[in-house]
Order: C-alpha cells, then sequence, then structure tokens
C-alpha cells in the first residue's frame, strides 16, 4: 500500500480535494450565473448552462495557483507541502473524471436524439 503524505489523521489532502473538486463547481458557475442573469454577461446561443457546470468541473483541474499557494502555506512542514502535492493531481484525476462522465453523459444523450429522429 502506498502511503499518503501526511499520514491519515492530516486533513491536508482531503482539504485541497474539497476545495479544487467541490469548490470550484459552485464558484465558477456561482460566478457565471449573477452575471448572466441581469444582463452584465451572456452566454451564445450554442452553449447552455449544463455546458457551462461542466467548465465548472473542468476548473477543478487546478495545478497553476495550487500548488505554489500549498507552497508558501505549508513550506517550512515538509510532510504537509508532500501532501499538497498529493491532493492537488488527485483532484485534478477526479475533476476530470467527472468531466469524463459528464461529457459521456451528454454524448449519449445526442445520439439517443439522432436515432430517435431516424
Amino acid at each position: 500500500m502506498i502511503p499518503i503524505p501526511g499520514g491519515p489523521d492530516d486533513r491536508v489532502v482531503p482539504g485541497v480535494i474539497a476545495g479544487l473538486v467541490a469548490g470550484k463547481f459552485p464558484g465558477v458557475l456561482g460566478g457565471a450565473w449573477p452575471a448572466v442573469r441581469p444582463g452584465l454577461a451572456r452566454l451564445s446561443d450554442e452553449p447552455h448552462w449544463r455546458d457551462t457546470a461542466a467548465v465548472s468541473i473542468l476548473a477543478g483541474v487546478g495545478f497553476t495557483v495550487s500548488l505554489p499557494i500549498g507552497g508558501l502555506a505549508f513550506g517550512d512542514d515538509r510532510e504537509r507541502a508532500a501532501a499538497v502535492t498529493t491532493g492537488v493531481p488527485a483532484s485534478s484525476l477526479i475533476a476530470s473524471v467527472l468531466l469524463g462522465v459528464r461529457v459521456r453523459k451528454h454524448l449519449n444523450a445526442q445520439d439517443d436524439v439522432v436515432t430517435r429522429a431516424r
């Protein structure tokens, strides 16, 4: 069994995963909605809110800022810094799988519509 940096009682890895996977989705979608509803921004004709939700899931793939912030937060604590380094790719993997499920579901729904049209 591969040991998880930080140990089983450390909350860093679950915290990083929760922030990137569960936090980005409502953050991105919740930021788009109040901009579109009053007319400050608009969606083009093609994408729908379900597509915006898919992009919100994709935002959970967050290497760019997460690793440096984790390094700054836990720079002196090597074990916790290693836990951040484990949590960020784990979050990216989870977000990628969720997005893959979402895209497959969308494509299957489109195939059903095309099949019924024939």
